[in-house]
């Protein structure tokens, strides 16, 4: 999961450049959870690991990224 987690972020900083306006802040926000989720995660918290998953969905299908 963390890996995805990681995979997730990668993607997200990768498109900050050329987004602007209401993406961008999109982006930002994204960006900002997935890193505070990183440090967060814990393998035993079925809880935060599912939230985990459903924000790199999340983030996936803003982007427009199967998964």
């Amino acid at each position: 999961m963390l890996s995805e987690v990681r995979n997730t972020l990668g993607s997200v900083s990768a498109a900050l450049p050329d987004a602007d306006g209401e993406r961008k802040a999109a982006l930002e926000d994204f960006r900002r959870r997935l890193a505070r989720t990183q440090t967060e995660i814990r393998p035993g918290d079925d809880d935060g690991l599912r939230a985990a998953r459903d924000l790199c969905t999340t983030v996936r299908r803003y982007m427009g990224v199967a998964g």
